[in-house]
């Protein structure tokens, strides 16, 4: 099925992100950009939540406002921007990427806790206890095995120049790993590591958890340096890092996919055109061998686990 997440009226894209299943007749999808028309209508106004039924395809008419969770940041309205949502304990825990229209502007990194029935909304920010704020944490993973468990990924700032080299000092600066417990409703956080004052690998993008202690990203490569994206195991407490595996050129890794029963990971490798197995121990990451996807065709870009 398909359904429309706004109005009939044009002039509006609200880049819907996320779809966060409830059960057969409710699911919340989290609407990214916001309208900047002021006499736009609730269903029209963008950064928020609206409720369809999966049942029929159609919008039931609920929606959450997250306006109250966007800020101001040098003199710049930095949008709340919901990205990715999880469900945790009755709770959705929704990440937020906090920028502003222009994306020259980031807000402190936070995730929205909301109660989906009673339609309220609290802000959890991440960077307590850091040296730096984190930035850029729109991405949440569940931990396999812990039910109250999830990780936030927080990428840091993308600000470039006029050549297009990217700010890597301030990426650093924001870039993150944040574990959090959700207990009676509230959520905490039980774990973080920040890559500021550091030299380790910027490995936040299209992370997934192994466990509650460590996490797979992906270090970014350069285009204009030629660099090839890394994909990095990192222990949350220590910041210890291991190269699970080196791509070929920037752009090759996306999102892995861990199954801990089998105790493998599997890594799409676009120049490759296969998807990648690594076995995962407490040592690291060693690869087994590959499948083929679309040798010569579109590669592949995301692996998910079905169970």
């Amino acid at each position: 099925g398909q359904v429309r997440t706004r109005s009939e009226t044009p002039g509006f894209a609200p880049n819907p992100n996320d779809v966060l299943y409830v059960d057969e007749n409710s699911a919340w999808v989290t609407r990214y950009e916001p309208n900047l028309d002021p006499e736009a209508a609730p269903e029209d106004q963008g950064n928020d939540l609206v409720e369809i039924n999966p049942s029929t395809m159609s919008l039931t008419g609920r929606r959450i406002d997250l306006s109250e969770l966007s800020v101001i940041v040098e003199d710049s309205l930095v949008y709340a921007r919901p990205n990715r949502a999880v469900l945790v304990g009755g709770k959705a825990i929704v990440g937020l990427d906090l920028i502003s229209a222009d994306f020259a502007t980031y807000g402190p990194g936070a995730v929205a806790i909301i109660d989906l029935e009673e339609g309220t909304v609290q802000s959890l920010p991440l960077s307590d206890g850091l040296k730096e704020e984190l930035q850029n944490c729109g991405r949440l993973v569940p931990v396999p095995g812990e039910a109250d468990k999830l990780i936030v990924s927080c990428n840091g700032p993308y600000l470039f120049d006029e050549a297009f080299n990217l700010d890597l000092e301030a990426k650093r600066k924001g870039s993150g790993v944040v574990l959090l417990e959700v207990n009676d409703g509230r959520a905490s956080i039980e774990q973080s590591w920040a890559a500021a004052g550091g030299e380790a690998a910027l490995a936040t993008s299209w992370l997934i958890a192994i466990d509650e202690e460590r996490v797979v990203g992906v270090a970014e490569g350069d285009y204009n340096l030629g660099t090839p994206d890394e994909l990095y195991m990192t222990e949350i407490a220590s910041g210890a890092q291991t190269l699970a595996h080196a791509g070929t050129a920037p752009g090759d890794l996306g999102v892995s996919a861990y199954d801990p029963d089998l105790e493998i990971l599997f890594v799409p490798d676009a120049s490759a055109g296969a998807v990648l197995e690594l076995a995962i121990d407490e040592d690291g990451a060693e690869e087994l061998g590959s499948l083929p996807i679309s040798p010569g065709g579109l590669p592949p870009r995301q692996v998910h686990l079905l169970k």
